[in-house]
């Protein structure tokens, strides 16, 4: 059972649907004659991921896990297939907090209708005063709509020597601020390599995992491989990757020592050079300036093995640049890579966007705008206006500084207001 079989008539009537793989329950386990396991995994009881043997109480397990989403929102994806044994057995699940925004405290005529079987008479709970019932109510944001890409000149075309058209550098450097559009001319090189037969594939870097971007492309062509390409891909260094990540759903090596940063980044760059060679490839790297010491010298290997089959597209943003995305970005550009800085909108792609946003009530007047981000800020507040609501922008994220690994101290008290006696001038 999962929530996309499940239907609702208008008359309330709940309909369960395809019972492909349904069967009577027997004694024997969850495996089919291959050896794989049937089922939607996230939906599944840990016994039936387990592969052992089941009975009805697993379709309870599917159906209060739906149950419990329809309360408190979706739950979060693990990082690979099997960290949902982990997710459904021990660890607890706490509900969103736009679920929780949404929820009200139930009255009791609510779970009389939903649970009959609860007895009416009863001593009843004391209810909470006001002052100390928290607030269950939350404003629900608006959803804007999102603007059709909008060229911003020729100055991005270059960029498509990632894909292997034109003979120039296959490495290139996306620079700019927050909201200058960068995402959306990744976005169009993806189209764009589609169309032309290649793979593009976006890694995104993290500052709470080491080797992200790595670990994202590995779990990407292990579950898009069928297992002779992968097993070829793949090579000798699979022991090597399976110890730096035993999660992966690699072949189990018989070596125990964890490897070098040296060691996973060159097995790293053989992988890639392998798959190119199989699949044309478009590597997009967003969020360089969160960039780890592993992702790092992975790159920098990378860009000595770029070809018509492999291209590169890293994304940094200045603002938040740190030493080491600096140091990456010198060896990258020591390998080849061209950086290319994004230029600001031209006053007729400003009004285009915003145009694009409210056809019903197009600007008259020019627009002081010079990124995306700002353009659609203003297509959102002139529709908000057409519409009779308010706009609220957003507020700019920050990135952290640090990680702390112990409590936080406690607050300190606070200072005397009073001034030392100032010394009497003679």
């Amino acid at each position: 059972m999962k929530p996309s079989n499940v239907l609702i008539s208008d008359e309330g009537r709940v309909c369960v649907l395809d019972f492909g793989i349904g069967r009577y329950f027997s004694t024997s386990d969850t495996l089919s004659q291959s050896g794989e396991i049937l089922g939607t995994v996230p939906y599944m009881a840990p016994e039936q991921l387990a592969g052992l043997p089941i009975d009805a109480r697993i379709d309870i397990f599917a159906a209060a896990t739906m149950l419990w989403e329809c309360l408190c929102g979706k739950r979060p994806k693990p990082l690979t297939t099997i960290g949902w044994i982990p997710a459904s057995a021990s660890s607890g699940w706490s509900p969103s907090p736009s679920a929780t925004a949404r929820c009200r405290s139930p009255s009791r005529a609510s779970w009389r209708t939903c649970w009959p079987s609860i007895p009416s008479t009863g001593p009843r709970p004391t209810r909470p005063s006001a002052a100390s019932r928290p607030s269950w109510t939350a404003p629900r944001r608006p959803v804007w709509p999102t603007p059709p890409f909008a060229d911003p000149g020729d100055w991005w075309t270059p960029l498509e020597a990632a894909l292997g058209r034109q003979d120039q550098p296959s490495v290139w450097i996306l620079e700019g601020p927050h909201g200058s559009g960068k995402r959306r001319i990744a976005e169009q090189l993806h189209r764009t390599g589609l169309m032309s037969g290649i793979w593009p594939i976006h890694l995104h870097c993290r500052v709470d995992a080491v080797g992200a971007p790595i670990l994202q492309f590995l779990e990407r062509i292990t579950r898009s491989l069928d297992d002779a390409s992968l097993a070829r891909v793949i090579g000798e260094e699979g022991e090597m990757l399976r110890r730096m990540w035993p999660n992966l759903a690699l072949a189990v090596g018989e070596g125990s020592e964890p490897p070098s940063t040296s060691e996973v980044a060159a097995a790293v760059t053989k992988v890639v050079r392998r798959f190119a060679d199989h699949h044309p490839t478009l590597l997009v790297v967003h969020g360089l300036e969160r960039v780890d010491t592993l992702t790092a010298r992975t790159l920098s290997s990378l860009a000595k093995e770029a070809s018509d089959t492999l291209g590169l597209v890293v994304l940094h943003e200045n603002r938040w640049s740190t030493s080491l995305s600096r140091r990456t970005l010198t060896a990258l550009t020591a390998n080849g890579g061209v950086a290319v800085e994004v230029q600001p909108l031209t006053p007729a792609t400003v009004q285009e966007i915003v145009t694009s946003l409210c056809p019903a009530a197009p600007p008259s007047e020019a627009i002081s705008a010079r990124t995306p981000h700002e353009a659609c800020e203003i297509g959102w507040a002139r529709l908000a206006a057409w519409r009779g609501e308010v706009f609220q922008p957003d507020v700019a994220g920050l990135e952290p500084l640090a990680v702390r690994a112990a409590p936080c101290p406690r607050s300190r008290p606070a200072r005397s207001s009073r001034r030392p006696p100032s010394r009497a001038r003679g």
